[in-house]
């Protein structure tokens, strides 16, 4: 049988041998449309692939293929191997190309590739008022190596425009009499390294005289323009910022598309330049139609709706921005232009073209913490409902220690306001240290942008638990079911320069809640909670983040009135790292953590960076929970002292952190380590 087998899979095998051994070294053919065919033959190239080069030369031998009269296609493919071997670092690459007619048409490159050359040094000088770093960030560096991390490699035609690219960057920054030399190379014919230098005379700054706008875009500025930037350094960054407010000042006066071109002269004698300014104001009007085109799932009343550019009125461009901005904002539009046409009687007409984007989403969640081990969750989400701009969310959610299932509906522009309604149904079991509960819980929400990063939110939320329990020793009511119902108000302001991993800025949250029997629930209380987180660069290398969380609860009839799920807790991976998920605190006869009518805590926490992705943190926390509100203060704090590492994979950061209890009370760990996912604050 073993004989068998190899005999039959030997008889396979010979033919597609002989294939092989046939097609050996016979040349690749190029055919052109009409049947005429070309066999290409390349020689000398030991650093580039065949393959490769028949891809760069493919189209010019298939257009003489077309038509064998125009050799200077064979020559200009020539010229093309050439340009491909200087731009990756062979500067005395020579190709010569032969070309011998009959069936088939014969053409054979040569090539003689010389050295592959790195650049071995590469200096600027007489570069006072702009640094190296900011110099070569406009030098294309291509480099050796599988994935470009190797060697500079000496391409001439970049070096020669890195000059040009250094002479109009010290121009556009006032440097008008700037004179660059350069590229100086030194290097040897055969030699595979090469020194490049280059010398700069920055000559002197500029600065502006006057700016002269042309007649027609006075008149149609008036008076009110804004100041000219007279008497200060010339540079292009300040041309363009005033550029801009001229565009946005005439775009509010009903010019949709001004085109404004600047022109730099120099003023005779002292070192100063005039700016002077003309264009075309393009057409004007009022907004007489909006057409939208482009929408196939999304209703176009939806979309006039939120554009929201008035008919009748004078076009405005920070209407269009805003109307702009908002279309985005809905996360229904991968794509949203705007284009004017003159109808005619001073009226515009507004032509509103979306590509829509994939409304419809499945993800998946990953994380982790300290306390409840690995969460899991999956997630379907609708961004336009029904064609409407509604918002459909279906979550559910698991860890060792819950599990949560959940719906919500959003009207991001409910009545037409600025602002959104929410509408949620809930069902989750949570285990905490000191209670279990399960609980259904409804909630409506309106949420409305105040001012800038200030936001506001309104609603009502009602919740039955049930199955609740505990092993407290302390008499409680409502320890096995209970229904609560409350509003709650809440605001935001949000000033970070990064939602998900903000460097610079503050962010506060102030939220009031009020529970009573006359809202459909069991339990009448009132909590206040305020939250703030602040970030600050120290250095470029060290950056410190303060956080304070304090929390009030004003039972009606006493403390054992309120529920263990509604009370403070303390202590865990994003308050006292020196304790275990809710840990700290008051406790019963079986020290058990009763939890508490207020709380404190306060967390500092320096951070420096050991890599792109790896960072270093030392942090400091402090925090309390007491019995009774009335007796409110920053008595029996606990302390954490640790240090932790931050790996900021996207959309995943990792943390792991070490905290000591340097104050021990009786039953206290020494410390804690916590691995989590995610910010702690």
């Amino acid at each position: 049988m073993p004989w068998s087998f190899g005999k039959r899979s030997l008889l396979l095998l010979l033919p597609a041998a002989f294939v092989l051994f046939s097609c050996r070294g016979v040349p690749p053919e190029i055919q052109s449309e009409g049947g005429a065919r070309i066999r290409v033959e390349i020689g000398g190239n030991d650093s580039v692939s065949t393959d490769t080069l028949l891809r760069i030369t493919r189209p010019l031998l298939k257009e003489f293929a077309k038509d064998p009269s125009r050799d200077t296609a064979v020559f200009d493919a020539a010229l093309e191997i050439e340009d491909f071997y200087r731009s990756e670092g062979f500067p005395e690459v020579v190709v010569q190309h032969e070309l011998r007619r009959g069936q088939p048409t014969r053409v054979r490159f040569e090539i003689q590739e010389g050295p592959q050359v790195r650049v071995q040094s590469l200096k600027i000088e007489g570069n006072r008022n702009l640094n190296r770093e900011q110099l070569l960030a406009m030098l294309p560096r291509k480099r050796t190596g599988a994935f470009g991390t190797g060697d500079l490699l000496f391409v001439r035609d970049e070096l020669e425009a890195f000059a040009e690219a250094i002479r109009s960057r010290y121009q556009g920054e006032g440097y008008m009499d700037v004179q660059v030399k350069g590229p100086i190379i030194e290097r040897k014919k055969g030699e595979t390294k090469a020194r490049v230098r280059y010398e700069i005379q920055e000559g002197p700054l500029y600065t502006i005289r006057k700016v002269l706008l042309s007649p027609k875009l006075r008149e149609a500025l008036g008076k009110n323009r804004p100041p000219a930037p007279v008497g200060k350094p010339l540079s292009a960054r300040l041309t363009n910022k005033y550029l801009n407010k001229l565009i946005a000042l005439l775009r509010n006066k009903g010019y949709p598309r001004p085109r404004l071109r600047p022109r730099v002269r120099k003023a005779p004698g002292k070192f100063e330049t005039d700016i002077l300014i003309d264009g075309e104001l393009g057409i004007h009007g009022k907004v007489g139609e909006i057409r939208v085109q482009g929408n196939e799932r999304t209703k176009t009343s939806f979309i006039e709706r939120t554009f929201d550019l008035p008919r009748g009125k004078l076009f405005q461009g920070d209407l269009e921005e805003q109307g702009l901005r908002d279309l985005y904002l809905t996360g229904l539009f991968k794509k949203v232009s705007v284009d004017y046409e003159d109808m005619g009687k001073g009226l515009l007409r507004v032509l509103l073209t979306v590509e829509e984007g994939d409304s419809r989403e499945i993800s998946a969640l990953v994380g982790y913490g300290s306390y409840e081990g690995p969460r899991l969750g999956l997630q379907y989400q609708d961004h336009n409902l029904l064609g409407l701009g509604l918002d459909l969310l279906l979550s559910g959610k698991i860890s060792l220690k819950s599990y949560r299932l959940s719906t919500k509906l959003s009207d991001r522009d409910f009545l037409a306001s600025d602002g959104s309604l929410d509408v949620g149904a809930e069902f989750m079991r949570r285990e905490e240290p000191s209670f279990t509960d399960k609980s259904l819980r409804f909630t409506t929400a309106y949420k409305h942008k105040i001012a800038g990063p200030l936001e506001g939110q309104v609603g009502y939320a009602f919740a039955r638990h049930f199955n609740t329990s505990t092993p407290i020793i302390e008499p409680l009511r409502f320890l096995r079911g209970f229904n609560e119902g409350r509003v709650f108000g809440e605001l935001a302001l949000d000033k970070r320069d990064h939602p998900l991993r903000p460097f610079r800025g503050h962010r506060e949250l102030l939220t009031l809640e009020r529970a009573a029997q006359g809202l459909g629930g069991d339990v009448d209380f009132t909590r206040l909670r305020v939250r703030g987180t602040f970030y600050q660069p120290i250095s470029r290398r060290l950056r410190m983040i303060a956080n304070a969380d304090v929390g009030f609860l004003w039972p009606e009839d006493g403390s054992a009135s309120v529920p263990l799920q509604e009370r403070f807790f303390n202590g865990g991976h994003r308050s006292v790292r020196s304790f275990r998920e809710s840990k700290l605190g008051p406790r019963d006869a079986n020290g058990n953590r009763v939890g508490g009518e207020y709380r404190n805590t306060f967390n500092l926490e320096f951070r420096t960076p050991l890599g792109k992705t790896l960072e270093a943190a030392l942090f400091f926390d402090a925090g309390n929970v007491g019995r009774n509100v009335q007796d409110y203060g920053l008595r029996e704090l606990h302390y954490a002292i640790g240090v932790g590492l931050r790996v900021h994979v996207p959309g995943l950061p990792i943390r792991l952190d070490f905290g000591v209890n340097p104050n021990l009370d009786p039953g206290d760990e020494n410390w804690v380590l916590h691995f989590s996912l995610g910010e702690p604050f």
